[in-house]
């Protein structure tokens, strides 16, 4: 009896330990789900210590349940048998009465034996498990959401890409992960500093990604030349006339144009009408708007700072003449050709002998196109 007992018994004990997992499961959820909350909270950025506890969890709780709670005791596995056999409770008596040496009992013990060895090892297949119940079908799935969800949260937190608790309670708003910087040229010339690719429509775009609140790589828009017709470099779409440009504090995408005009005077026309979007990519217009429209450099000689009795402001340059708009491109006014030209070289080369090669060489190579 107890060798046929114990087979049916292995079949519980196996609904058990799947039993014990799964509400095992349930408690180590329920705790990643705590400990996800807590680091939402705190702005805690391991989150992987959630993890720990997930299988802290899960390694202790079930053991406990099983042993606690689901461990399948004899008269539990008697009572499934009758059920599942329609012993009528038979199993039951035989083993409330095992030690019984009465006729009746023994007599009982010898038919329920040799009922359930006519099963033989097929007949505790016959025993359904019960693996799932409703209270645990919803526990299960309830803890599965919050706990998954709230350790999403908590990660995409440390990652900085959605605020935490503690910006919440501060209220502090969320920051994008990054914002992308994009840089393109009209006319002839370069962007110095960050990578470049081009576009479907075969326009070079340099570009850089930058994370939100933080600095922009340095960029340098480099004038070239097309066909012996060298250009210089007239502003940046938003305004600015340096070509030297390091953005700072980034809060969103930005799309800047610089724009390199050739030396010889000639109209520019940009590839496309981006007036509306960008203003001051076209020449001057009647109102004094836009980019300065160059002369030829030579228009230049006599007119310096230094020269005749003007003030060199541009406003008035008697002696001297007006100055060349191709020497005016920071304010329209002060005249940056000649000797102050040759001054403000000097004085650059100087102070680059200290920087990298590459870097010296670059300045050298600019400052002889602006003298040109």
């Amino acid at each position: 009896m107890n060798e046929i007992l114990h087979l049916y018994k292995k079949r519980l004990v196996k609904e058990a330990v799947i039993r014990s997992l799964i509400c095992g499961l349930v408690a180590a959820l329920a705790a990643l789900a705590v400990c996800s909350v807590v680091f939402w909270f705190t702005d805690f950025k391991l989150v992987w210590i959630g993890a720990i506890a997930f299988v802290a969890v899960l390694g202790g709780a079930t053991p406990i349940f099983y042993f606690a709670h689901f461990r399948p005791t004899d008269m539990q596995t008697a009572k499934r048998i009758d059920k599942a056999m329609g012993l009528d409770e038979r199993m039951v008596t035989l083993l409330e009465f095992k030690d019984s040496q009465e006729t009746l009992a023994c007599a009982q013990r010898a038919n329920t034996v040799s009922v359930l060895r006519n099963f033989g090892t097929s007949g505790a297949k016959r025993i359904a498990l019960k693996v799932f119940s409703a209270a645990l079908v919803v526990s299960l799935s309830a803890v599965a959401v919050l706990g998954l969800g709230t350790t999403t949260v908590s990660a995409l937190a440390a990652a900085d890409v959605l605020p935490s608790g503690a910006d919440l309670l501060r209220g502090e708003e969320a920051l994008p992960t990054a914002y992308t910087i994009r840089y393109t040229v009209q006319g002839e010339g370069i962007i110095f500093g960050v990578n470049s690719e081009t576009d479907e429509s075969g326009a070079v775009v340099y570009t850089q990604t930058v994370l939100a609140g933080e600095d922009a790589k340095a960029v340098w828009a480099i004038p070239g030349e097309k066909e012996g017709e060298e250009y210089f470099f007239a502003g940046w779409s938003d305004g600015s006339g340096d070509p030297y440009r390091a953005d700072k504090a980034i809060s969103e995408d930005l799309f800047l144009v610089a724009t390199f005009l050739p030396i010889d005077g000639s109209e520019f026309e940009p590839e496309t009408d981006m007036t509306d979007q960008f203003p001051g990519l076209l020449p001057n217009d009647d109102d004094g708007n836009g980019i300065p429209t160059p002369g030829d450099p030579s228009d230049n000689d006599g007119k310096e700072e230094d020269e005749g009795d003007g003030d060199g402001s541009g406003d008035s340059n008697e002696g001297g003449g007006s100055s060349n708009p191709a020497y005016q491109v920071n304010d329209g006014k002060t005249d940056y050709g000649g000797s102050n030209y040759e001054n403000a070289n000097a004085e650059a080369q100087g102070e680059s002998e200290g920087l990298p090669g590459d870097l010296a060489g670059i300045i050298g190579d600019y400052s002889d196109i602006i003298g040109r």
